[in-house]
């Protein structure tokens, strides 16, 4: 059964941001998430694969997941390039004391948009060495007036009011990051910041990026959960296709079977 045609021009188009060379493109909605409004964009999430630097964020699930190559940064990174994922979601934990180049490489490598989350001084330099690729910044804590070059910069928020409170005024390029559990159910503060930008409201109409990873936590404090890569690929899978029907734009994931799904829903979801 074919869902019924509606016509409804919506008359605002919510901003866009281009990522990588230029090549890649998140937000640029003009419809409420996934109706056949006259004009919709037809363009479904991006899938950001999870690229820690350290630590076991996988819970020793990494080989049965990445056959290994989740021990070296740089071939996680080329793995989900081969999987299929947009991008690369680089986490550096607090006082990292690696090679910050191997970010470099990480985009060179894969020739994908990266999003860099980490603390401000890291992140600032980051920004200031990678000029001839668009990254995500995603400072963890405030950049102080640090320059962000011409690169995205994530506002961390959980909530409509307060995502446009964060971006009213915003310079260049922002996208307001949220964690999956500020999108149960289907509804949330990031649905209403999409109305918001429909009626114009100031601050609002950036692009939305959600972090479903958080899920991971939860299902694997569970007891009797059975084949954990299984339940957790489903429990993911299904978070990110809860964030997609309230309008995510940007999805970060951390296992391949869920982005894998991911993907598909999108697919489907951006034709109908």
């Amino acid at each position: 059964m074919r869902l019924p045609k509606t016509s409804e021009p919506s008359g605002t188009v919510l901003r866009e941001i281009r990522l990588g060379k230029g090549d890649f493109a998140a937000g640029g909605a003009c419809s409420a998430p996934f109706l056949d409004l006259d004009g919709a964009r037809r363009r479904r999430p991006l899938v950001f694969g999870e690229v820690p630097l350290s630590g076991d964020t996988l819970h020793g699930l990494g080989d049965q997941l990445f056959s290994g190559r989740q021990d070296d940064p740089e071939e996680w990174s080329v793995m989900w390039r081969e999987i299929g994922a947009d991008g690369i979601y680089v986490r550096v934990p607090p006082g990292y004391d690696g090679d910050p180049a191997v970010i470099d490489r990480i985009c060179s490598r894969t020739n994908l948009p990266v999003a860099v989350d980490g603390d401000p001084e890291l992140v600032a330099a980051v920004a200031d060495r990678i000029r001839d690729s668009i990254l995500i910044l995603v400072p963890r804590g405030d950049m102080d007036g640090r320059p962000c070059g011409e690169h995205v910069v994530a506002t961390v928020c959980r909530s409509c009011d307060e995502a446009i409170r964060s971006c009213t005024g915003a310079c260049g390029d922002t996208v307001v990051l949220m964690s999956v559990d500020d999108v149960a159910g289907g509804t949330s503060g990031m649905s209403d910041y999409r109305r918001a930008g429909l009626a114009s409201e100031p601050g609002s109409g950036h692009p939305v990026m959600v972090d479903t990873t958080p899920i991971w936590d939860r299902v694997l404090s569970m007891d009797g959960a059975g084949d954990p890569v299984r339940t957790l690929s489903m429990w993911e899978g299904t978070a990110a296709l809860t964030a997609m029907m309230a309008g995510a734009d940007i999805l970060v994931m951390r296992g391949p079977g869920a982005a894998d799904m991911a993907r598909v829903y999108g697919e489907e979801l951006a034709d109908l």
